[in-house]
């Protein structure tokens, strides 16, 4: 239950993971590191994380997981 509230009340953490993260690799790249892969730096310039759509899915996997656990435990106790 408390990873299920804190992904719904601070989904933003772990997208400004992902993104600092994604930043931080740029910053590698440009610096002259060499590409994990083919057109490594092509790619993330070209197609950064989409925030509103990673900051609903993490709350919307919260509130799963929350609503998975308080049932889990009214299960527990009652049954």
């Amino acid at each position: 239950m408390g990873t299920g509230a804190s992904a719904y009340f601070w989904p933003h953490k772990k997208y400004f993971e992902s993104e600092d993260n994604r930043q931080r690799r740029l910053a590698e790249l440009r610096e002259g590191a060499p590409e994990s892969y083919f057109e490594e730096r092509r790619a993330l310039e070209a197609y950064p994380p989409l925030g509103n759509q990673s900051n609903r899915t993490i709350r919307l996997m919260g509130r799963i997981a929350f609503m998975v656990g308080l049932c889990a435990l009214v299960w527990s106790v009652v049954g």
